[in-house]
């Protein structure tokens, strides 16, 4: 089970991102930086709220640039 999207059809929102790897974020630029500390490649543990929940979701970090 991925991350979970705003649904385009209620606008209802999807996943709420809260931690990375059992830090907590707060602000995309906390969110950004725990990414870029983790580096391409690495698989991090994002934990978020989904319907009211916590839970982890694993990622692996991508290169936005290499899809282009």
């Amino acid at each position: 089970a991925g991350l979970e999207g705003v649904d385009p059809r209620t606008g209802d929102w999807g996943d709420i991102i809260v931690g990375v790897d059992g830090d907590p974020v707060r602000r995309l630029s906390e969110l950004t930086s725990a990414i870029e500390k983790a580096g391409v490649g690495r698989t991090i543990r994002l934990d978020v709220v989904r319907d009211g929940r916590r839970l982890a979701v694993t990622a692996e970090v991508g290169d936005v640039g290499a899809l282009r």
